[in-house]
Parts: C-alpha cells; structure tokens; sequence
C-alpha cells in the first residue's frame, strides 16, 4: 500500500513539474521581443545584442497604449495664493512637529549614550508635554540604565517594557536595560 502511494505521488508530481514548465515557456514564447529587451534595459542588466537599444520614451507610450486608460474625474484645483497650503497648519500641527523632532533629539541622544542631554531632553519633554508621562518615563529608564544598572532599574525598566507595548522607546529599553 505505501509503495503504490508513493509511485502515484512521484508520478503525480513528475507531471505536476512537466505542465509548470510547459506552460512557462509558452508564456516565454508568447512575450513580444520589444518588452522583453524593454525589460532588461529598465532592470539595468547588462544585453548583449545587436539591436539598437529602443528608445525608453516611445516604448513607455506602446505600453501605455496597450493598457487600459480609466478616465477619473479631475479634483478641484486649489484657489489661493501662490506658495500657500492647501490647508492651513494649525497649533497642533505645530505642536506635533516640535514634539516629532524632540523625540528624535532623544533617539539621537540615546544612539550616543549622552546620558546627560538625555536629561535635559526629558525635563524639557515634562515642560512642553505634561500629558506624555509615558514617553518621559521611558526616557528617565534609559538613562538610568546607561548610568547604572541596579537591580530596581531592571525591575522598572521590564515593567515599562511589559506594559508600553507601542512605545518608541521601547526596543532602546530593551536594548540598553534588558538585554547584555
């Protein structure tokens, strides 16, 4: 029983392989030469041919015109002045640029291990964003961990791990606190 189950799938696969590579070359057959040369000239592989390279522009346009064009209605144009936004950025966009580039002064800090200006960037994170107690904490563990490992920073630095699950800081907690 066994030895007629595995002739029956050998041979079931041998002709399984045989179709596959039937139909690849049929494919393969059925390509046009222009957008198999367009092809590799736009992969940057080196063709050796005697054939002029085509002219990109032109076979950009007979591919454009083989496919189907959809038609969208157009959106209406912005009416401003000239160098104005769409919209207008707001005090929280504002505020949530400046918050975006203080936490990169942070990473930066951290990539460094400048446990000082680590310091200065979480108070100064606590000054303009009181809400974001999370974020400061994980600042205030990393820093602690590059100054000194004890046993109560661990302890703090995988609590925060365990419960900050989306938080920036929390590889470089790993990293500096949880792992060496």
């Amino acid at each position: 029983m066994n030895v007629k189950w595995s002739r029956i799938i050998t041979s079931t696969l041998i002709v399984g392989l045989a179709i596959s590579t039937l139909l690849v070359f049929r494919y393969m057959l059925n390509q046009p030469q222009d957008l198999q040369l367009n092809q590799d000239v736009q992969s940057n592989t080196l063709v050796q041919s005697d054939k002029p390279v085509p002219d990109l522009k032109l076979d950009i346009e007979v591919i454009a015109a083989k496919q189907e064009v959809v038609q969208h209605e157009e959106a209406p144009a912005f009416v401003g002045k000239e160098g104005d936004h769409p919209h207008p950025i707001s005090k929280d966009h504002e505020r949530l640029f400046n918050e975006n580039a203080l936490v990169g002064n942070v990473l930066g800090a951290i990539d460094i291990e400048d446990v000082e200006a680590l310091r200065k960037l979480s108070q100064q994170h606590q000054e303009q964003y009181p809400e974001a107690l999370m974020m400061q904490r994980g600042i205030d563990i990393i820093a602690d961990c590059m100054e000194e490992k004890t046993e109560a920073v661990k302890y703090a630095a995988q609590s925060y791990y365990d419960s900050e699950r989306a938080s920036r800081l929390r590889r470089y907690v790993r990293r500096y606190c949880l792992e060496g």
